[in-house]
């Protein structure tokens, strides 16, 4: 978002180039001293402190934003894409529930082994109760391990 916007506001090439600079340097200045601000806030004030800094910096930016950036439009409107939603609401939701149980769960035992790399495997063997016996089509692909499981 913010390279289209500095694409449309900055037209002259030599100030476009200057634009993506002070972008890419206030970019690298945020990354480093982000979370060294947010420590020392959050040691010194108190967790709740890092949400009440960010007040003034999105007032600055939709203030800033409203007076120096131009409006954009397309053309011509897009059609609203229902299915395209419905799937990336579908994604975030699949990664965020991966995410949280991701530690409570453990791989089928016969893809702990070095030889079964785990995308593979899952692809395999999923994580049904039927994929995890030793007899499962699964586990007959893989190559047995030389010592014992852990």
């Amino acid at each position: 978002m913010a390279m289209s916007i500095i694409t449309n506001t900055f037209t002259d090439p030599r100030e476009r180039a200057r634009a993506i600079g002070v972008w890419g340097g206030v970019v690298g200045i945020s990354m480093a001293a982000g979370p060294l601000v947010g420590g020392l806030l959050v040691e010194s004030v108190g967790r709740r402190s890092i949400f009440w800094v960010n007040l003034p910096v999105a007032l600055a930016a939709l203030l800033l934003t409203l007076r120096f950036v131009p409006e954009s439009r397309a053309p011509r409107a897009r059609r609203p894409d229902p299915v395209g939603q419905v799937l990336v609401i579908a994604l975030f939701g699949a990664l965020t529930y991966a995410i949280i149980e991701a530690p409570h769960s453990s791989p089928p035992r016969s893809c702990r082994t070095p030889a079964s790399p785990w995308p593979r495997c899952w692809a395999c063997c999923g994580t049904s109760r039927a994929a995890r016996s030793p007899s499962s089509t699964c586990a007959s692909s893989v190559r047995p391990r030389s010592a014992a499981p852990p």
